[in-house]
């Protein structure tokens, strides 16, 4: 869309398309550019929308038109009307891992004028309407840049952001060391085109919503404290952290200390039963041995009863049937009994005390090894008394 300039100067004074009447249009409006102040037309069709154009060559468009929204605003200023400035609010960012320094301060916050509160935000200065003393808008080569605004020793920048229609223009920032305070007015190109230089004058009263804080003093003054605040919240984050690291270390040297405990508890555990195994088995095996022996014992004292009771029946047989029988025995006889089990084995399945020469003890091998040497030793000695 191309650009349509509304602003205009007659008699010195800006004035917008719509305040002229209709029968002044064309040259009869009697207007210069405010930039260049060439003659301007006033083109007030039916068609197309009202706006003012060089009636010759001219200067830029853009120039003319932003030279023009300065100018109108700086009147407003000098006619004692009061500009908002808003609430400066500055929120910083909090983090754990890392604080806030001079180096990277720009990075970590952002300002705002809207009604916020929070730990991690500091509230410079509140709403205020100012009535300036004094304005001046400060050109270069014919391009507006700032009107400078001053009131009780203090000045601040102000820079307009133009409608869309003028995006050449390009964004505003900061003017130099002063504090500049942004009339953002982007949006508001039809408004501009269709109304009168009063009811725009009413405009910027009224809507507090255009502007904005491009830079502030006020917040530079407040970057120590941001950085204090920035650098006790991580270290007490920092200890947090320790805290917590030292507390989870904690619960897992517990945890393996408990595990070990009761690992060394299921292996004395097992120790115990197993000690308990072995000495059930050494007390069953103890107990076995001693039956046993008792058994032996028994069956020991049963054969020695009844060999005396033999001998005190016959005792010449057992001597006869030994002497007699072993070394004058037929010699087609392969078996002889034994004298304990009774029953009869052949020659070679008895053995020799090694006592008595050449006279078997008349008991099978299996009968021998059941009787002790030394209660034979005694057997043969009450034999042969």
């Amino acid at each position: 869309m191309m650009l349509k300039n509304p602003f205009a100067l007659r008699n010195e004074q800006i004035i917008m398309i719509e305040d002229v009447p209709l029968e002044e249009r064309g040259l009869d409006c009697n207007c210069i550019c405010p930039a260049c102040r060439e003659p301007f037309i006033a083109r007030m069709g039916e068609i197309k929308v009202h706006h003012f154009a060089h009636s010759g060559k001219g200067c830029n468009e853009l120039n003319a038109y932003m030279m023009g929204l300065y100018m109108i605003v700086d009147e407003y200023i000098k006619k004692g009307n009061p500009v908002l400035l808003p609430a400066i609010n500055i929120i910083y960012q909090k983090s754990e891992y890392s604080f806030i320094t001079e180096e990277n301060i720009y990075d970590k916050i952002r300002i705002t004028s809207e009604d916020v509160n929070g730990s991690n935000v500091i509230n410079c200065t509140s709403r205020k309407l100012i009535v300036f003393e004094e304005s001046e808008i400060i050109s270069n080569d014919g391009k507006p840049e700032a009107i400078i605004a001053s009131w009780h020793d203090h000045k601040l920048a102000i820079r307009i952001t133009p409608p869309d229609t003028a995006c050449a223009y390009g964004k505003v920032s900061r003017y130099k060391d002063y504090s500049t305070l942004e009339l953002n007015l982007s949006g508001e190109g039809t408004r501009i085109q269709e109304c009168t230089k009063e009811k725009l004058f009413e405009y910027l009263r009224r809507n507090e919503r255009i502007y904005n804080w491009l830079y502030n003093a006020h917040v530079e003054e407040q970057f120590p404290l941001i950085i204090e605040r920035s650098k006790i919240y991580y270290n007490e984050q920092q200890e947090k952290i320790r805290i917590r690291n030292e507390k989870i270390a904690q619960e897992v040297r517990e945890r393996a200390l408990h595990e070990k405990m009761e690992q060394e508890k299921r292996e004395r555990e097992r120790l115990e039963r197993l000690k308990a195994a072995q000495e059930k088995a050494a007390k069953e095996a103890r107990e076995r041995a001693i039956r046993i022996n008792q058994e032996k014992a028994a069956r020991q004292e049963r054969f020695k009863n009844s060999f005396r009771t033999e001998r005190l029946k016959n005792p010449d047989r057992i001597i006869n049937y030994w002497v007699n029988d072993i070394q004058k025995r037929d010699p087609g006889r392969d078996e002889i009994g034994c004298i304990v089990c009774g029953k009869d084995k052949l020659l070679e399945e008895f053995m020799s005390t090694g006592i008595i020469s050449n006279v078997f003890t008349g008991m099978c091998i299996d009968c021998y090894e059941e009787i002790s040497s030394a209660h034979l030793e005694n057997l043969w000695e009450n034999i042969y008394d």
